[in-house]
């Protein structure tokens, strides 16, 4: 699948803003007895790797990362099934909204 954003090189102030602290939000929900399954990530340490470099992609502006959490937070995808077998299914459906306003600006 090929995704056409609009010709802005980079993620606004605001939209890097509100993506860290998604992404913050999904970072503070981890503990070590996190349940990972039905998720892509095969351990609590990985997701959290994963999550980094989100961030870090983030800080940077780069557009790319928004294909990456799209991937993630898509329905039935791996963010909505750590949500629902972690007890915040309607926190997350509340980020899924954030990150989906933001995610259709470049789209």
């Amino acid at each position: 699948m090929f995704f056409k954003f609009k010709k802005q090189k980079k993620l606004h102030q605001e939209d890097q803003e509100e993506l860290l602290r998604i992404i913050g939000y999904l970072k503070s929900t981890l503990t070590p007895e996190t349940k990972l399954s039905c998720s892509y990530f095969e351990s609590v340490e990985k997701l959290e790797e994963v999550l980094d470099e989100l961030s870090e992609a983030v800080k940077a502006g780069d557009l790319n990362c928004l294909k990456d959490l799209n991937m993630y937070f898509l329905p039935t995808s791996s963010f909505q099934e750590l949500s629902i077998r972690n007890g915040w299914s309607n926190e997350y459906l509340e980020l899924a909204s954030k990150f989906d306003r933001i995610h259709h600006k470049y789209k």
